[in-house]
């Protein structure tokens, strides 16, 4: 401008004072929001993130604050909210009386978010989970009702809640509490010296417990002989010698009448046959000529059809009913193999199918894939370095796992994660429910039929692939066979180590 005159400089003051006023009622404003509202200036003045999203997480007051505060930190630090982003997320989270409890702060008395989660925790205390401890366990007690499956099942929920517990603790607080019976009395002759130990022998009597309830019911039910009166014939009269022989049989009857029930073998402890329970049970593992059968091993067991026998007699039954109502209209891609997918495979070979899977976001190597096996298997390790990000519990199973190393082995717990198979335009996601095991093995996870169902999988070995259908198209995924014959040769020095380990083993009963 060249020289401005008094009009000018008049002018220029004007509109100074017009921006002076603007100001004014733009601070107003925010002083009496800050004032009015339980945060602070600072936070009320940090705008959310443009990809903000509402989380799904509620708290009422009915339950426990500091896991609330856990799981929404954890989601905090994925979403990488800062301290009053953090603040207002959280505080969306609220509902009922929360929330009523939250507008009966004073203005301005939130500051930062551990100020918000302390101030929450302290309201509403005592729904604060009590903190589980060795007598937490320590004083329980099987129910004198209580089935043999559903209390090591519930003890051993109650030790996963404890992860500091040792060992031995668990398996001599496990034997104690046991009620009065066949297997706190083997375990009390022949001790167990691992928390693994007790729940394999464990198992072995809840067999025989279940078994021996399935012979009460045929007697209760008197199953045997609702079928002769069942029968369809028409009644005749009976002649001299079939009356005498009608009276020879009802003698026989008596003779199970009259016999006391305490004292003595009960009716269920034998078969129709006449034969012992335990003797049957003993020819079936050894044999019907007597002799010790070979072993096949495959990893099966688990929940995978049910965490109980009546679940897997359910799951028997509906594949009957449904057999003739498989659906064709679900059409898939054509699916084969040629010579060239086995480019870059040595041949020959019988080298294990062994691949690389996205788990729950994180690479995973070494996914053993097992048509053989009827569960997917994830082995602790591998659990514990996901977790570390996810933080979820695992859920109690009461199915033991076969074919580990000859054996039996009790799951820690089942989790389901996502499962993601390709990259790209064949990317393939399903969720995948993982029996978590702590054993011994080269392979972080166990692919079993389960998955490769659910990813409608077709597995070559000799190729080293897996195909799958992604809408019209077909993803494929080639195995390692260097990692695959790494894993081959760590399970096989495993498994020597294991054998003389146990060369002289020790009896029990």
């Amino acid at each position: 401008y060249g020289g401005g005159g008094p009009t000018h400089d008049r002018e220029m003051e004007r509109m100074a004072e017009q921006l002076r006023q603007l100001q004014a009622k733009v601070d107003g404003r925010a002083e009496r929001r800050a004032r009015g509202h339980l945060f602070s200036a600072d936070i009320l003045a940090t705008p959310l993130p443009n990809n903000y999203k509402n989380t799904n997480l509620v708290f009422d007051g009915t339950s426990d604050p500091s896991r609330h505060v856990r799981t929404f930190e954890n989601m905090a630090v994925l979403h990488e909210y800062t301290d009053p982003v953090s603040c207002r997320a959280f505080l969306s989270t609220l509902k009922g009386g929360a929330l009523d409890w939250f507008q009966q702060l004073p203005p301005g008395s939130i500051v930062d978010f551990e100020d918000f989660a302390e101030k929450l925790t302290n309201q509403y205390s005592s729904a604060v989970a009590q903190e589980k401890t060795y007598f937490t366990f320590m004083a329980m007690r099987q129910g004198e009702k209580e089935s043999l499956r559903k209390y090591v099942t519930r003890y051993n929920q109650a030790c996963l809640e404890i992860p500091s517990a040792v060992d031995e603790v668990k398996a001599g607080g496990l034997i104690r509490s046991l009620r009065a019976g066949p297997c706190r009395t083997s375990l009390a002759k022949t001790p167990a010296h691992t928390y693994d130990e007790v729940l394999r022998r464990c198992r072995k009597y809840i067999n025989l417990e279940e078994t021996e309830a399935e012979f009460a019911k045929l007697e209760e039910l008197g199953r045997w002989e609702s079928r002769k009166e069942k029968a369809v014939s028409p009644k005749r009269k009976a002649s001299p010698r079939r009356e005498g022989r009608a009276k020879q049989d009802r003698g026989r009857e008596d003779r199970w009448k009259d016999r006391p029930i305490s004292g003595g073998k009960r009716f269920y402890d034998y078969t129709p046959l006449n034969a012992k329970v335990a003797e049957v049970l003993m020819a079936m593992e050894k044999g019907i000529d007597g002799k010790d059968r070979g072993t096949i091993y495959m990893i099966s067991g688990g929940p995978t059809d049910g965490d109980s026998n009546n679940a897997r007699r359910g799951h028997v039954r509906a594949m009957k009913r449904k057999r003739e109502e498989v659906s064709i209209t679900a059409r898939v891609p054509e699916i084969s193999f040629r010579a060239e997918d086995a480019a870059g495979v040595v041949v020959p070979h019988n080298d294990a199918l062994v691949i690389t899977a996205e788990v729950a976001g994180f690479d995973v190597k070494r996914v053993f894939i097992d048509t053989g096996s009827s569960v997917d298997v994830m082995f602790y390790d591998c659990f514990v370095q996901i977790n570390r990000e996810l933080n979820v519990e695992l859920k109690p199973v009461a199915t033991a796992l076969y074919g580990f190393n000859g054996g039996e082995v009790m799951p820690m717990g089942e989790v389901t994660l996502s499962v993601a198979l390709g990259k790209g335009a064949t990317r393939k996601v399903r969720m995948v429910r993982f029996v978590v095991v702590r054993a011994e093995s080269s392979y972080n996870i166990i692919m079993g039929r389960t998955s490769l169902n659910v990813f409608q999988a077709v597995v070559s070995t000799y190729h080293m692939m897996i195909k799958y259908p992604v809408g019209e198209n077909v993803g494929e995924i080639a195995g390692d066979q260097l990692t695959s014959r790494r894993c081959y040769q760590t399970t096989v020095s495993n498994n020597k180590q294991l054998a003389r380990k146990h060369m002289h083993p020790k009896g029990e009963e």
